[in-house]
Protein backbone atom coordinates (compact mmCIF):
# COMPACT_ATOMS: atom_id res chain seq x y z
CA UNK A 1 0.00 0.00 0.00
CA UNK A 2 1.30 3.43 -0.91
CA UNK A 3 0.77 7.10 -0.13
CA UNK A 4 0.70 8.51 -3.69
CA UNK A 5 -0.91 6.42 -6.43
CA UNK A 6 0.07 8.56 -9.42
CA UNK A 7 3.70 8.93 -8.35
CA UNK A 8 4.02 5.16 -7.89
CA UNK A 9 2.26 4.41 -11.18
CA UNK A 10 4.52 6.83 -13.05
CA UNK A 11 7.64 5.31 -11.47
CA UNK A 12 6.85 1.74 -12.54
CA UNK A 13 5.60 2.60 -16.01
CA UNK A 14 8.40 5.05 -16.84
CA UNK A 15 11.40 3.19 -15.38
CA UNK A 16 10.37 -0.44 -15.88
CA UNK A 17 8.41 -2.20 -18.59
CA UNK A 18 5.08 -2.27 -16.72
CA UNK A 19 1.68 -1.64 -18.29
CA UNK A 20 -1.70 -1.31 -16.60
CA UNK A 21 -3.96 -4.35 -16.54
CA UNK A 22 -6.69 -2.83 -14.35
CA UNK A 23 -7.04 0.55 -12.65
CA UNK A 24 -9.41 1.01 -9.73
CA UNK A 25 -11.01 4.36 -8.99
CA UNK A 26 -12.72 5.95 -6.00
CA UNK A 27 -16.35 7.08 -6.35
CA UNK A 28 -15.10 10.56 -7.34
CA UNK A 29 -13.06 9.09 -10.22
CA UNK A 30 -9.66 9.43 -8.55
CA UNK A 31 -7.31 6.58 -9.42
CA UNK A 32 -6.44 4.74 -6.20
CA UNK A 33 -5.17 1.27 -7.15
CA UNK A 34 -3.62 -0.54 -10.03
CA UNK A 35 -2.78 -4.02 -11.25
CA UNK A 36 0.23 -3.91 -13.58
CA UNK A 37 1.90 -6.54 -15.72
CA UNK A 38 5.27 -6.78 -17.43
CA UNK A 39 4.79 -5.87 -21.08
CA UNK A 40 6.38 -8.55 -23.26
CA UNK A 41 4.17 -7.72 -26.24
CA UNK A 42 2.82 -10.99 -27.69
CA UNK A 43 4.50 -13.24 -25.10
CA UNK A 44 2.20 -14.25 -22.23
CA UNK A 45 2.87 -12.76 -18.81
CA UNK A 46 0.92 -12.89 -15.56
CA UNK A 47 -1.99 -10.43 -15.69
CA UNK A 48 -1.05 -8.83 -12.37
CA UNK A 49 2.62 -8.95 -11.62
CA UNK A 50 2.33 -5.89 -9.39
CA UNK A 51 -0.53 -4.42 -7.37
CA UNK A 52 -0.51 -1.23 -5.34
CA UNK A 53 -3.18 0.90 -3.73
CA UNK A 54 -3.28 4.28 -2.10
CA UNK A 55 -4.09 3.73 1.54
CA UNK A 56 -3.36 5.04 5.01
CA UNK A 57 -1.69 1.73 5.91
CA UNK A 58 1.74 1.50 4.28
CA UNK A 59 3.17 -1.93 3.53
CA UNK A 60 2.73 -4.98 1.32
CA UNK A 61 -0.69 -6.47 0.65
CA UNK A 62 0.22 -9.63 -1.22
CA UNK A 63 2.80 -11.06 -3.56
CA UNK A 64 2.66 -13.44 -6.45
CA UNK A 65 5.10 -16.08 -7.61
CA UNK A 66 4.70 -18.36 -10.59
CA UNK A 67 4.99 -21.97 -9.47
CA UNK A 68 4.19 -25.19 -11.29
CA UNK A 69 3.29 -27.27 -8.26
CA UNK A 70 0.76 -26.41 -5.53
CA UNK A 71 2.99 -28.08 -2.94
CA UNK A 72 5.67 -25.42 -3.57
CA UNK A 73 3.08 -22.72 -2.94
CA UNK A 74 2.08 -24.37 0.34
CA UNK A 75 5.74 -24.55 1.40
CA UNK A 76 6.07 -20.81 0.70
CA UNK A 77 3.06 -20.17 2.89
CA UNK A 78 4.53 -22.29 5.69
CA UNK A 79 7.80 -20.34 5.51
CA UNK A 80 5.87 -17.06 5.74
CA UNK A 81 4.08 -18.28 8.84
CA UNK A 82 7.34 -19.57 10.36
CA UNK A 83 8.88 -16.10 9.94
CA UNK A 84 5.80 -14.51 11.55
CA UNK A 85 4.52 -12.60 8.53
CA UNK A 86 1.26 -12.16 10.40
CA UNK A 87 0.07 -9.04 8.61
CA UNK A 88 -0.87 -11.03 5.53
CA UNK A 89 -4.41 -10.31 4.39
CA UNK A 90 -5.16 -13.85 3.21
CA UNK A 91 -3.86 -17.37 2.85
CA UNK A 92 -2.39 -19.30 -0.08
CA UNK A 93 -3.54 -18.10 -3.48
CA UNK A 94 -5.40 -19.93 -6.19
CA UNK A 95 -3.73 -19.00 -9.49
CA UNK A 96 -2.00 -21.94 -11.13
Amino acid sequence: MIKDYQRTYDFYTEHFNFKATDILTAPDGTKVAGFLHIDREEEYTDHHTLFFSENKRIGPHHCSFEVHDPDIQAIGHDVSVAYSFTRCMSDCGRDF
